[in-house]
């Protein structure tokens, strides 16, 4: 008594079942050089910037904050975070927007080709893909991760990093948007200033600039 019975004849079966490969940024070959692309709503330490998840800008600044951290340095770099590249397109597509920016940046680009384009046109080309890209909401994470990653109750300046810019035959200065005196503690305030720095990338000028210089 007490004693449990065996079971006879009885087999397990074990079912292999295959580990998920890792997910794999997209990466892209441009003409100047190699882009990945983010799939996901997030910021990054500046210090893990490079060339092609953050642009020429963010991995220098990202080299100098791991230099200033050497004792003799001589000087501080102040914290900074950076948004990779592919995470607009990510705002885009999930707010349901993603198709529509494809088909309005398809647009400025045919509008833009001619060897004489109208400057009316591309100026509404531009705007409709800049309008698009300041309308949409600005997820509340990510804006929550960017504040996080800062000292409380500071404010920030919102810059530009692409990789059509700080290029050795176009350098881009001031072709971009910078936002100074953005507010760590406003969500909204901190979207709409990361907002207005992706859309600069379709003003007029800057298309016209890039156009000119074949990129």
């Amino acid at each position: 008594k007490g004693k449990g019975k065996k079971g006879k004849g009885q087999k397990q079966k074990v079912k292999k079942t295959s580990t998920p490969e890792p997910k794999v940024a997209e990466t892209k070959v441009t003409a100047q050089g190699t882009v990945q692309f983010s799939d996901k709503l997030e910021c990054r330490p500046l210090g893990d910037a490079t060339k092609e998840t953050g642009g020429a800008k963010a991995s220098v600044c990202g080299e100098l904050t791991h230099f200033a951290e050497r004792p003799e340095a001589g000087f501080k770099a102040p914290p900074g975070v950076f948004v990779p590249f592919g995470v607009m397109e990510t705002c885009m597509r999930e707010a349901g927007k993603g198709d529509e920016l494809t088909k309005l940046i398809a647009a400025l680009d045919a509008t833009a080709a001619p060897d004489d384009p109208d400057p009316a046109a591309i100026e509404d080309a531009c705007k409709a893909v800049r309008d698009l890209i300041e309308c949409v909401p600005f997820p509340a994470d990510l804006a929550a991760q960017i504040a996080a990653a800062m000292p409380t109750n500071s404010y920030l300046v919102v810059r530009s990093s692409a990789n059509v810019e700080d290029l050795a035959g176009m350098s881009a200065a001031g072709l971009y948007e910078s936002v100074l005196g953005v507010s760590t503690s406003s969500a909204a305030e901190l979207g709409s200033a990361v907002q207005e720095v992706w859309a600069s990338l379709y003003s007029r000028r800057a298309v016209m600039a890039r156009r000119a210089a074949g990129l």
